[in-house]
């Protein structure tokens, strides 16, 4: 998990709020070329010459695991699901082990007791699938 922070420094001379917007999105169909809906993060107003508005943000990394009764292709929506944050390896720090499992009638989950933290390849982190899974698999 990284954390990054940016200090702004209000020497403007007036009140300011900041933000920090993502990047602009591709809208079609709208009248107005300009569409504001890419604001990540708002700070509120801060008075000048002092005032500061100090965003932080922390990178977090998850594995994912979910289930769909219909084939997977464009627009599925996943119907079952469970998450579980991860690092991955790098440095002297391993990365995560996850172990997926799916018993008969249940969908996929992260068995939490079999969580760990092993994986030394430099930019990884693993899901491991138990007997309970096969492929193909008709809970998909």
């Amino acid at each position: 998990m990284a954390t990054y922070t940016i200090l702004i420094k209000n020497h403007s001379g007036a009140t300011r709020a900041y933000f920090l917007f993502i990047e602009t999105p591709n809208v079609t169909g709208s009248n107005s070329p300009k569409v504001f809906q890419n604001v990540y993060i708002a700070a509120p107003s801060c008075a000048s010459p002092n005032g500061t508005a100090n965003f932080t943000i922390i990178k977090s990394l998850y594995a994912v695991t979910g289930s769909s009764p219909q084939n997977l292709g464009s627009g599925v929506t996943v119907t079952t699901g469970d998450w579980e944050p991860v690092n991955i390896a790098q440095d002297n720090t391993y990365g995560n082990y996850c172990a997926m499992t799916m018993p008969a009638g249940e969908g996929p989950y992260f068995d939490t007791t079999k969580y760990s933290a092993t994986v030394t390849t430099p930019g990884a982190f693993e899901i491991g699938v138990d007997n309970s899974f096969s492929y193909p698999n008709p809970r998909k």
